[in-house]
């Protein structure tokens, strides 16, 4: 089969309306994601009640439904379920202007979490459903820069038109997945052509398979998560150094995601993560570092600690994007053809957990004396209890 280019992928029948589905969704989720554990501090929460009632709530939710999502496609089918999920994702957005109460705010958080369950599950398993035989990194690559690139642009902005302008307008921007409906409807025809393994309710086997490549991603997105929860605030007062770092992180995230994807295709995914997993670790410590030269007061932040916390968000990014994507590949290979539902929703509980788990784990043990540095430092402890099970090699494809 001849070689598929990017421009080959993007005339798939479904790829490009699930990219436009990925931006929209992802979009509103990144805007809000560094945004609201601001909120909720500024409105009087601690650090670790802000991560808990925002990140926290939402990525709670998120992996309650995740579980749920192949039964419900086996009854509803690919398009009213990811249109539902996009509508629960954006619509609520607002409702967080009407109080800074805790209880108040995990309640919306809740809301959006089912929708973002919906959206990750599927979103994955459609990379399954509409990749080319021989292009499923490239295919991964692609989506995964899609849900990348608001990071890029929607996390750091957030946080600057929060400050610059105000909240509430953040907030009103956060209905964006609902803009993500038109082409989510366009997935009809293939829940009817989808065989019924794609659709069946969960598979235990599948999910053995797929579980050693979600643990690995648990422990970068919990470093993931921390970090982009918390720079925001461990940096507050130090200008733009914090929107600067989220967008370092963001960039190179978008581009090992979407760079990865051909070299996984040609050399397997497997080989390539005990490198990425070092680096990922590796870039936590250098933005630790910077963070505890930059936080006492942050508005003095000294010119070697603000190039410490950009190069550490940039390696980290570089390598929490590669993790995603390889270890997307190897818990479809490992699940095989007939475990795809169940493969996506384990690799996105794993990623979800992660990030629920660093915003709220970096908080706590900020909150018993360590500082925010020192929790964010720790993060890297678990990216080197996993390296032992990216030890298997699995085939290229």
């Amino acid at each position: 089969m001849p070689d598929v280019t990017t421009r080959d992928l993007l005339r798939t029948d479904g790829v490009s309306g699930l990219l436009v589905t990925a931006l929209a969704g992802f979009g509103g989720f990144a805007l809000l994601l560094s945004a609201l554990p601001l909120w909720a501090a500024r409105g009087g929460a601690g650090d670790a009640t802000a991560g808990l009632v925002t990140t926290t709530a939402t990525l709670v939710a998120t992996v309650a439904t995740q579980f749920a999502v192949p039964a419900l496609l086996a009854r509803v089918g690919i398009s009213p379920a990811l249109a539902a999920g996009l509508v629960a994702l954006g619509a609520p957005a607002p409702l967080y202007a009407l109080s800074t109460d805790p209880a108040a705010l995990a309640a919306v958080s809740a809301v959006r979490g089912v929708g973002f369950g919906l959206l990750t599950v599927i979103g994955s398993l459609l990379v399954a459903l509409l990749a080319p035989k021989g292009a499923y990194g490239r295919t991964a690559g692609l989506y995964g820069a899609a849900i990348a690139m608001p990071n890029l642009l929607a996390v750091p902005g957030g946080v600057l038109l929060a400050e610059r302008f105000s909240f509430e307008l953040v907030l009103w921007l956060g209905v964006l997945p609902v803009l993500g409906v038109p082409a989510a409807l366009r997935y009809g025809d293939l829940g009817r052509r989808a065989t019924g393994s794609t659709a069946r309710p969960f598979d235990p086997a599948a999910a053995r398979g797929a579980t050693a490549p979600a643990l690995v991603l648990v422990a970068a997105t919990l470093a993931g998560g921390g970090l982009l929860t918390f720079v925001p605030i461990a940096l507050t007062g130090a200008g733009a150094l914090a929107a600067v770092a989220l967008f370092a992180f963001g960039a190179t995230a978008a581009v090992a995601r979407w760079a990865v994807g051909g070299l996984a295709d040609r050399r397997g995914p497997g080989g390539l993560l005990v490198p990425v997993v070092l680096l990922t670790a590796s870039g936590v410590l250098v933005t630790a570092a910077g963070l505890a030269g930059a936080a006492d007061p942050p508005a003095a932040a000294s010119p070697t600690a603000a190039v410490l916390v950009l190069a550490g968000s940039a390696l980290t990014g570089v390598g929490y994007g590669a993790v995603q994507n390889l270890t997307l590949l190897l818990a479809f290979r490992r699940a095989g053809p007939d475990g795809s539902a169940t493969a996506s929703t384990v690799w996105n509980a794993g990623f979800d957990t992660g990030t629920a788990v660093g915003a709220a784990a970096v908080g706590g043990v900020a909150g018993l004396g360590a500082g925010l540095p020192g929790a964010v430092a720790l993060t890297a402890v678990p990216l080197l209890a996993v390296l032992p099970l990216t030890r298997r090699r699995d085939p290229a494809p």
